[in-house]
């Protein structure tokens, strides 16, 4: 087994639709995940105080499957973030890893 939490960067580009699919193991054995609570935010990398949630939804429980989707209005920049999975009172960050959020150009928000 891999060591935890497994490194993943993702880079995503603001307003568009950006989801990952991972599947959780030990070895070649799925982890099942019919009785986890999932939860994923991210942060700023210069800035712990302001975070977004980010979605983890179960694809296949008995298999470990799961989908991250990164907000389409998650401002453009630079985050860190990790997915924690608990069970019962136990809780493991499987992932963690860098979240790089590309301005957009033909949907730019208005500046404040």
């Amino acid at each position: 087994m891999p060591e935890l939490p497994v490194q993943y960067d993702i880079q995503a580009y603001r307003g568009d639709t950006t989801t990952r699919a991972f599947r959780f193991g030990s070895g070649t054995d799925p982890v099942d995940l019919s009785a986890a609570q999932l939860k994923s935010e991210a942060r700023e990398d210069n800035q712990r105080a302001t975070k977004y949630q980010l979605t983890v939804s179960v694809i296949d429980a008995a298999n470990g499957q799961i989908l991250l989707s990164v907000p389409e209005t998650l401002p453009a920049g630079n985050y860190v973030y990790d997915i924690e999975v608990q069970v019962d009172t136990e809780t493991t960050t499987w992932i963690r890893g860098h979240l790089y959020v590309v301005r957009d150009v033909t949907n730019e928000p208005a500046a404040p």
